[in-house]
């Protein structure tokens, strides 16, 4: 099995004796390749948020500090979803938690856009509603995922 930050394959597949893959395995593909994805997606966050802080609080209209904050409390959830990543662990229970943590950056996103279009630039709101949505497809990914289990 071959494992990188961006790619995660298998040479070796077990089959339902005609050739296919089994629904199991193919669940577990699906997991493992969104906990790739998001792990990485919270990572690169993280760093544009920090590293990135000035060239990002301008776009959003936002002082450098709050969005070097949203980065920085970003770090222990991208840490989190390597963890269970690497763990292989990605139907435990804090694996899905994890799921609750995507809803919840979607339902802040779509507060602050509907409560408080002027928080940001209407660029912001947009960029805002972009990541919500990428958010919102990593999550239902993993429950589409999880949902093979109860099959």
């Amino acid at each position: 099995m071959t494992t990188s930050a961006f790619s995660t394959s298998s040479s070796a597949t077990s089959t339902d004796g005609n050739g296919a893959e089994t629904e199991a395995e193919r669940a577990n593909s699906v997991l493992v390749r969104i906990f790739t994805v998001d792990r990485n997606f919270a990572a690169l966050s993280v760093m544009l948020l920090t590293i990135g802080s000035p060239l990002v609080a301008a776009v959003l209209d936002w002082p450098t500090m709050a969005v070097a904050a949203i980065g920085l409390a970003l770090a222990p959830y991208a840490y989190l979803l390597h963890r269970i990543h690497q763990s292989g662990k990605l139907r435990s229970g804090l694996a899905k938690v994890t799921a609750i943590g995507d809803a919840a950056w979607v339902v802040a996103s779509v507060v602050l856009i509907v409560g408080w279009p002027d928080a940001t630039s209407t660029v912001g709101n947009w960029l805002i509603a972009a990541i919500a949505l990428v958010v919102a497809v990593i999550g239902l990914t993993k429950l589409h995922g999880w949902s093979k289990d109860d099959r």
